[in-house]
């Protein structure tokens, strides 16, 4: 036997409690409809809360708190202070309850929750020039070469990273229309046996029973022209990436060929800047040599003067 009595064991207790929460939630419901719904849902969360208390003054202020809502709630003039105080109640729990999840989470070792970042646009920008027109003549900083890359057998040029998100939504959507149509060709196969099964069927009834068909049109036909136009869908993908590749290769040759025109360009430009420095540099040394030189001079006169006075 335990030191003390369990309430929450108790029949008589669990009895009065759960009386207590009916006469509560169905005094409520005859509230107007909008302050209804909030009440009851905020009403159950406290009711929840309140239902894992174990001391035994816990207990006894929770259902003196109880009776006094339940008679407050008969007053017009208390009810919205009571309505008030459960709806704080009712945060403040909620408020409790995502703080011990974010702790059980990191405790365990698993990553604290997110707030949701929002979504990047996948639009192109505005002001964006297209990748086939370059190369650009005049750049305001250095030139990048683009690298030409497969990203899953559609080309594209990479000229930096991170990848835009525009990018990768075209790459993606080139990538299902090409699977789908993919699979759509073993369907078409499966199709013109059943359309040969239903060509027979008609012949047959053309046959015994001289019905035909209003439109004169055969189901293989039909299923023939889908794959035919299956097939030059297909091919004239093919066709336009490798004319995308070749154009995009053309444009890393020329961009190959005047970085490397810059790159010169840049070297004799230091090359003069340096000469220029040299010069001046120059010409100072020679004028203070000179200065010098004279100096030396003066003085020399000046000496040969003394001695001579002397």
């Amino acid at each position: 036997m335990p030191p003390f009595p369990i309430l929450r064991r108790s029949g008589v207790h669990r009895v009065a409690c759960f009386a207590l929460s009916r006469a509560l939630l169905r005094q409520i419901k005859q509230l107007s409809t909008p302050i209804q719904r909030t009440a009851r849902e905020e009403l159950k969360a406290v009711i929840r809360r309140n239902a894992k208390l174990q001391g035994h003054k816990e207990i006894a202020i929770a259902l003196k708190l109880g009776y006094e809502t339940l008679d407050a709630l008969h007053n017009d003039t208390r009810r919205q202070h009571v309505l008030k105080s459960i709806s704080e109640l009712a945060n403040r729990r909620r408020a409790e309850n995502t703080a011990s999840i974010t702790r059980a989470s990191y405790r365990h070792g698993t990553s604290r929750p997110r707030l949701e970042s929002p979504k990047p646009c996948i639009s192109p920008y505005p002001a964006a020039s297209k990748v086939l027109d370059r190369p650009f003549r005049h750049l305001s900083g250095r030139r990048h070469v683009p690298v030409l890359i497969s990203a899953n057998r559609v080309p594209m040029l990479r000229l930096k990273k991170p990848q835009p998100p525009f990018l990768s939504r075209m790459i993606r959507n080139l990538n299902a229309t090409r699977e789908g149509r993919t699979l759509l060709a073993p369907r078409l196969e499966a199709e013109m046996r059943i359309a040969e099964d239903e060509d027979t069927w008609d012949r047959i009834l053309y046959t015994t029973l001289g019905v035909i068909d209003e439109d004169g049109r055969c189901w293989t036909g039909a299923v023939s022209y889908a794959m035919e136009e299956l097939k030059w869908k297909q091919d004239q993908a093919i066709k336009k990436r490798i004319e995308t590749a070749k154009r995009m290769w053309e444009i890393v040759k020329k961009e190959r060929a005047l970085a490397e025109e810059e790159v010169m360009k840049r070297r004799r430009e230091k090359q003069r800047i340096r000469e220029e420095r040299r010069s001046v540099r120059e010409k100072e040394d020679s004028v203070i040599g000179g200065i010098e030189a004279k100096d030396v001079s003066i003085a020399g006169e000046k000496e040969g003067a003394v001695i001579s006075a002397g």
